[in-house]
């Protein structure tokens, strides 16, 4: 069996699950130009969040992400 978790790398396609609600929130906000922090401990997956939300909104945003 293959492990489905995802370690060392941001989430992306099949393996992001279950965070609609905080993908959709997050969409509204950077469709209205809200200043956003997102705040958690190491590898709860705020990397894969914003990546999953720039790449929902593609067509209607040009992104710039900048990984610190």
């Amino acid at each position: 069996m293959e492990n489905p978790f995802v370690f060392g790398e941001p989430v992306r396609g099949d393996k992001f699950i279950n965070r609609k609600r905080e993908v959709e929130r997050l969409k509204a906000y950077i469709l209205s130009g809200r200043n956003v922090i997102l705040y958690s401990p190491k590898r709860f997956g705020k990397t894969s969040l914003i990546l999953k939300a720039i790449e929902e909104l593609r067509n209607d945003i040009i992104p710039i992400f900048i990984d610190c």
